[in-house]
């Protein structure tokens, strides 16, 4: 038996290390009527499916108040919402593995099915995530802002500047990515490709750089950059790895190209090479001397 300040969410772990853990009954911490204060007394039992899991029961409780109708049971209101199957945990862990990682929603689906015995449809955990991204993103946010505060970082007023263009679900998006010199703390925001131009950098900027200091930002040699620095009122300074990079890309094409001419002529000299040797096999060398011709 379990009161109902529990989460059913640790039902499965309770499974998992007493298998002899047939059932689960709920019942009310308080049984009480909120209302006016008269004891509530047991009446019956039904099954609820949290989670989709079976075997898990609540008790129904009525008032001894004969005339006052209503029955009271063992609410879990605080882990599941009104209308939900699954806890708030749950729904939670989706869009969590997300932060971590990108994965799909069937390999999340194949996840909870190993971990907690539960399969959840792909739908389901879409929808999921629609509910429940936006709230867990601000409330990282903020666990960061205050560890921040707490750890009374601030700002160099030096970053570090670049992009990472890459494919996702087939659609191609663009990286954008902020990191402070002196403290490394980064910070990141993905768009679609084709959004990506100079003014979607300096509202990115703007948005994450409001209220901090500007000294310097360092970029790659790209040339729309001195043009958003300019207008964001900071100090540009060349990457020394895209400065090494630009100089020694020149010299490796060439190099590369000349590697590769070199790796088709040796093809086309192996395969030269071996029809002389099946050729020399075919002749049939005949001994002995040559006759002179007579005139």
């Amino acid at each position: 038996m379990l009161p109902d300040t529990v989460s059913p969410d640790v039902i499965t772990f309770l499974e998992f290390f007493n298998s002899d853990i047939d059932s689960v009954l709920y019942f009310k911490s308080k049984p009480i009527r909120p209302d006016c204060g008269l004891e509530l007394v047991e009446s019956t039992v039904e099954e609820f499916y949290h989670n989709k899991l079976s075997n898990v029961y609540r008790i129904v409780y009525r008032c001894l108040d004969k005339e006052y109708g209503k029955k009271h049971r063992a609410k879990l209101d605080k882990f599941i919402d009104d209308g939900s199957n699954y806890t708030n945990n749950m729904k939670q862990l989706g869009s969590r593995l997300q932060f971590i990682e990108k994965i799909s929603y069937r390999k999340i689906s194949e996840i909870f099915e190993a971990i907690f015995g539960i399969r959840i449809p792909k739908s389901i955990v879409y929808n999921n995530q629609e509910q429940t991204s936006d709230e867990i993103l601000t409330a990282v946010e903020k666990e960061i802002d205050a560890e921040i505060e707490k750890e009374e970082i601030e700002a160099c007023g030096n970053y570090n500047y670049d992009e990472q263009f890459m494919k996702v679900s087939k659609n191609k998006k663009a990286k954008l990515q902020l990191l402070d010199a002196n403290t490394k703390y980064a910070s990141a925001m993905i768009i679609s490709q084709d959004k990506f131009d100079s003014n979607t950098t300096l509202k990115y900027w703007n948005m994450i750089l409001s209220n901090l200091p500007r000294e310097c930002m360092i970029t790659d040699g790209h040339t729309m950059y001195p043009s958003i620095c300019k207008e964001f009122e900071i100090e540009q300074a060349l990457c020394t790895f895209h400065a090494i990079q630009n100089v020694r890309d020149k010299p490796y094409k060439i190099i590369n190209r000349n590697n590769t001419k070199r790796k088709n002529k040796s093809k086309k000299i192996k395969t030269i090479e071996e029809k002389l040797t099946e050729l020399n096999n075919q002749y049939i060398h005949k001994r002995g001397r040559f006759r002179k011709k007579r005139d």
